[in-house]
């Protein structure tokens, strides 16, 4: 049976868009707001792994005391009915997801979370798998995203991971690695292309490092140059490629969207502050648009407009028991950074 949700839908709708207006007039000038919209309003999702303690927690069994959350003085929402219709409330369209289960609030099956996607004007773009799924139960996945709808399937592992994966050719960071991940993904993508998917990979630090067999040469372009357009696409991980390009020289992640902006059809939209050090990657996680990443240069400049997805995601949303409804709040003010953000 589904519990329906406590709060007021009218008022809680009313209380989001005043707190967009505010984030929104608060981060630019007023005069930009005429300009043209960067993240068109259908296009914006998050990854579902920035709300992935709200998904297991039973529906409305726990209220939350923090004034700075949407939900501050209500139950909070659990399960994927409740985290859609939070998720719809905050303005996102799209949904990308990293596991089916819903944890205290019971058994649910495919078409079952399908429905509650279109129940709340959801729609689901992607998924990530291990590598391992997609090596042995690629076929069973591909029906899951097709009933769910979705257009994307992929991995966020290092294309050469995983057990019998290319790492015993050359090791994990090698050229022959990458050339043998490579044909491994290329296979794969045709078997999704048939099925009217679209493979991705979504990348951490570790793809745009030197090869170990090659110290000249950047595993990514090697990715990049060895993978078919035709049936290899890209997730870019925003926030991993910043922290590449300070960790390897040289490594510029606009540079490569703008020489094959078809290439990359999935953004992972994540923000970071400077990190001191001696934190390795130079920066700490924080809600889309507190941080130093400039998504202004990045959208207007990267090409292809209107073509790609726009996913949400935090790392550490997640409050704990301490702040049970933070992960929440990072969904509704990244939200609303990127539903103002102009030219």
């Amino acid at each position: 049976m589904h519990r329906e949700l406590t709060f007021s839908r009218r008022t809680f709708l009313g209380a989001s868009a005043g707190a967009a207006a505010t984030v929104a007039f608060g981060r630019w000038a007023p005069g930009a707001l005429a300009s043209e919209r960067l993240v068109p309003p259908g296009k914006l999702g998050i990854q579902l792994f920035t709300v992935r303690d709200q998904i297991p927690r039973l529906h409305n069994s726990v209220v939350d005391m923090n004034p700075a959350n949407p939900f501050f003085g209500q139950p909070l929402p659990g399960g994927f009915r409740g985290v859609f219709e939070a998720l719809a409330s905050f303005g996102y369209k799209t949904v990308e997801f990293a596991g089916y289960t819903q944890g205290a609030n019971g058994p649910i099956t495919t078409q079952e979370i399908r429905a509650l996607l279109d129940e709340f004007g959801l729609t689901a773009v992607g998924t990530h798998l291990s590598l391992n799924t997609l090596r042995t139960n690629r076929a069973f996945e591909i029906e899951r995203c097709q009933i769910l709808g979705m257009g994307y399937i992929g991995t966020a592992n290092r294309p050469t991971d995983g057990t019998n994966a290319p790492d015993a050719i050359g090791g994990v960071h090698s050229v022959a690695g990458y050339k043998a991940a490579a044909a491994e993904f290329n296979a794969w993508g045709e078997t999704c292309a048939s099925a009217g998917l679209k493979l991705y990979q979504h990348n951490h630090t570790d793809e745009f490092r030197f090869a170990t067999d090659q110290p000249s040469v950047r595993v990514y372009d090697v990715w990049i140059g060895e993978t078919d357009p035709r049936f290899v696409h890209m997730e870019m991980d925003i926030y991993w490629a910043y922290a590449a390009r300070n960790l390897f020289p040289g490594f510029e992640p606009l540079d490569y969207v703008q020489a094959q902006p078809h290439r990359y059809a999935l953004w992972h939209v994540k923000d970071g502050a400077a990190a001191a050090p001696p934190d390795p990657d130079g920066l700490v996680f924080v809600d889309v648009g507190d941080g130093v990443i400039d998504f202004r240069t990045f959208f207007d400049e990267q090409g292809n407009k209107g073509y790609h997805q726009y996913l949400v995601e935090r790392d550490s949303a997640p409050g704990g028991s301490a702040n049970p409804g933070q992960s929440y709040r990072t969904a509704q003010r990244s939200a609303a950074y990127l539903l103002g953000l102009r030219a």
